[in-house]
Order: C-alpha cells, then sequence, then structure tokens
C-alpha cells in the first residue's frame, strides 16, 4: 500500500461528510496538490457460507480539480472494489479549493464505505 492510500485511510478515519479541511472553511493561499494519478483495486474474498447483501453505490465525480471513481461488483464468490483518484492540477488556487475538498472528501467517504454480507446457509 502506498503512502498516498495510507495517508487517505488515516484522514478518513478523521473526517465526515460535510467537514471542512480547513480550520474557517475558506482557503487564503494556494495549495500545493501536486498532480495524482492514483487507481487501484482490491479483491475480498466472501467467507463460506456468506453473500452480498448489499454493496456500496459507484461513484463518480468529476471536478475542475480531478476526478474520483469507485466500483463495486461480484465476481466468482469474491468481491472486487476498483477506485481511482485524479487531481489534475499541480497547484490549488483559494477560489478552486471547494472542487478540491470536494474530491477529497469523495474519496475520504468511500474508503469507509460498508458492504453488507448475509448468511447464505439455510
Amino acid at each position: 500500500m502506498t503512502r498516498f492510500r495510507v495517508g487517505l485511510f488515516v484522514m478518513a478515519a478523521l473526517l465526515t461528510a460535510g467537514d471542512a479541511m480547513t480550520p474557517s472553511g475558506e482557503r487564503q493561499s494556494p495549495e500545493i496538490a501536486g498532480v495524482t494519478d492514483a487507481g487501484w483495486e482490491n479483491t475480498i474474498a466472501l467467507p463460506a457460507g456468506m453473500s452480498v447483501a448489499r454493496l456500496p453505490a459507484d461513484i463518480d465525480l468529476v471536478t475542475p480539480v480531478g476526478h474520483y471513481t469507485a466500483r463495486y461488483r461480484r465476481e466468482n464468490g469474491r468481491i472486487v472494489v476498483w477506485r481511482d483518484l485524479v487531481i489534475a492540477r499541480e497547484v490549488v488556487a483559494p477560489d478552486a479549493y471547494p472542487d478540491f475538498e470536494r474530491l477529497l472528501h469523495a474519496a475520504l467517504l468511500d474508503a469507509r464505505a460498508v458492504i453488507v454480507l448475509t448468511n447464505s446457509e439455510p
């Protein structure tokens, strides 16, 4: 797991929907975001006797700063999760920061998505 993804999951534990990433909610200076194209896929094997009751909704968020996509699917007794976060700007101007914040929030909240399993045996 890359350092970027570890940081993403740590931040996910700290933020909830609607939290501002800046204390005042308004950025005063540019943010060095770094151009990023981080895609990853995880496969989760279902325990014996379990089936998927509900997968999280797929996500497609496009902002002027970049985009975030998440896909969830069932495949041969497994769950496949594919995610892609693209930050298209090296530096984000203060007036574009709300778009950057929405982009990061989408990825952070998705990192906490819930998959519901049920017992498939009688």
